[in-house]
């Protein structure tokens, strides 16, 4: 009993690594599918921007040189039966070659004239910069003067208050300076008042 019971364990355990066994297999088919058709859509979208990448304009024409039909025949007989080769090889080259015209392109515009008009570019957007810059200044500028300045402008302003500042004080000084000179004028009748009075005693005494 225990050596079945030990032999389904094992078999049970082996089915269950055979199913992810199986799991590990479809999930690595789906991821390499999808790789694949990763690879499809990246190369679809390459071709179509190697496509619409092509643009110029004729610069030259040629042909290709090309077999026509009756001499594509005559070479794959020729091919096939090695006695009729020689008379094949002597119609091919006997008759003229089809050819068809193409026409190689040449980009539109060089490096050096790309070059010149992003110069052109930058050089334009900076000048609109500058302009809008300037712009804006001289429109703060009038607002400032505007908000600051309704009645005649902070430089009258200014100047009106500085006039005052300069009558005031002249004002102040020559009132300092007219006590001053009164205050001398006292001190001077002092000193009369007092060269009097000696003199009167200097008279008395002698």
């Amino acid at each position: 009993m225990q050596g079945d019971t030990s032999a389904a364990a094992a078999a049970a355990a082996a089915a269950d690594e055979a199913a992810t066994a199986a799991e590990a297999a479809a999930a690595a088919t789906e991821t390499a599918a999808a790789a694949a058709a990763a690879q499809d859509e990246a190369a679809e979208t390459h071709a179509a921007a190697a496509a619409s990448r092509v643009s110029g304009y004729v610069v030259e024409s040629g042909s290709i040189p090309m077999l026509r039909p009756s001499e594509r025949s005559s070479s794959s007989s020729s091919s096939s039966s090695s006695s009729s080769s020689s008379s094949n090889s002597s119609s091919s080259s006997s008759s003229s070659p089809f050819s068809i015209p193409f026409t190689p392109l040449r980009p539109q515009s060089s490096l050096q004239s790309l070059l010149q008009t992003h110069a052109t570019k930058m050089q334009q957007q900076q000048q609109q910069q500058q302009q809008q810059q300037q712009q804006q200044q001289q429109q703060g500028m009038v607002a400032d003067g505007a908000a600051t300045a309704p009645y005649g402008g902070p430089a009258r302003t200014a100047g009106r208050m500085g006039d005052v500042y300069v009558v005031v004080v002249a004002a102040a000084a020559a009132v300092v300076l007219f006590f001053l000179l009164l205050l001398l004028f006292l001190l001077l009748l002092l000193l009369l008042l007092l060269l009097q009075s000696v003199c009167l005693l200097l008279s008395l005494l002698f």
